[in-house]
């Protein structure tokens, strides 16, 4: 597996996609805690990362910041991650949600700016409020996913709702 790291400061976009069934939108919120595997420029080490906006760390020597830092072993250096802006040149490559027209579509959720380490993995916890096509919402503590599908019942409008087939993969832009 090739490493993307040749750029001094990839950039990532976390992409989502899934069959919705009765979903009008899932959104995250813009302080959401997402959960990484981030790995280190030769692969040989991975951990995990739990980054937020809420969530900022100094970078030593810098006036610099970052919402993960790492020291991978045998490195001088601080590795990071830090969450960014989704627009380049007036596209928006992030939006924090995907919605009932997005289904089984790569829709981009959030972007990051790496340096010394790459994301690999994202774990969905409780990550996403999702309102149906009736207009309920189930907050996010009631939308936890179980190995790529989340599944409720709509009681309001007598219909069952779930997102499945939750598929990831990071882009690089």
């Amino acid at each position: 597996r090739r490493c993307i790291l040749s750029s001094p400061m990839p950039k990532f976009c976390l992409k989502l996609k899934a069959t919705l069934e009765n979903v009008a939108k899932m959104e995250a919120a813009p302080e959401n805690q997402w959960s990484l595997m981030v790995q280190s420029p030769d692969g040989s080490e991975t951990c995990e990362a739990y980054v937020s906006t809420d969530e900022e760390m100094e970078l030593d020597g810098s006036k610099g910041t970052a919402h993960f830092i790492k020291k991978w072993q045998g490195d001088n250096k601080q590795s990071y991650l830090k969450i960014i802006d989704g627009n380049v040149k007036k596209q928006k490559l992030s939006r924090l949600g995907m919605s009932e027209d997005d289904s089984q579509e790569w829709v981009g959720i959030v972007c990051f700016e790496c340096r010394g380490m790459e994301p690999i993995g994202y774990t969905p916890k409780n990550d996403f409020a999702v309102e149906t096509t009736g207009g309920t919402i189930f907050d996010c503590e009631d939308v936890e996913f179980d190995e790529g599908m989340w599944a409720d019942y709509d009681g309001e409008n007598d219909m069952s709702v779930s997102i499945q087939d939750l598929e990831i993969q990071f882009e690089t832009f």
